[in-house]
């Protein structure tokens, strides 16, 4: 298996995980076989391009979002997405006017300052 097989599956995973989907439920909203889809996030099988851009549809992203990762060293374990990170999957794959809710609700807590603080 190659690094960016195994480094692309991770991702995949990743952001089914963020959408909050079982790899059954999106293989059939790709119309693929589960195994398949297991095999694709454990860097076993090659997506096609077809697939991709299914895929992309699907979750609702744009390319940049799916190859956003680095290739690993050898024997190096995956990081764990920070809280930052799940917050910026969820927030692209919102819709325009729950963003924006989100971002004034974010702002207004960043602004705050509690009692004691001038």
């Amino acid at each position: 298996m190659s690094d960016f097989r195994a480094a692309l599956g991770a991702r995949l995973q990743d952001l089914r995980d963020a959408a909050g989907l079982t790899q059954v439920v999106l293989a059939r909203k790709l119309g693929i076989e589960s195994k398949y889809l297991a095999d694709l996030e454990h860097g076993r099988k090659r997506a096609s391009f077809k697939l991709l851009e299914r895929l992309l549809t699907v979750l609702n992203l744009e390319p940049c979002d799916l190859f956003n990762f680095r290739l690993k060293s050898p024997g190096r374990r995956r990081a764990a997405p920070s809280d930052e990170d799940k917050l910026l999957e969820s927030m692209r794959r919102s819709d325009p006017a729950r963003r924006r809710l989100v971002y004034a609700v974010a702002k207004q807590i960043l602004q705050w300052r509690g009692p004691g603080q001038a």
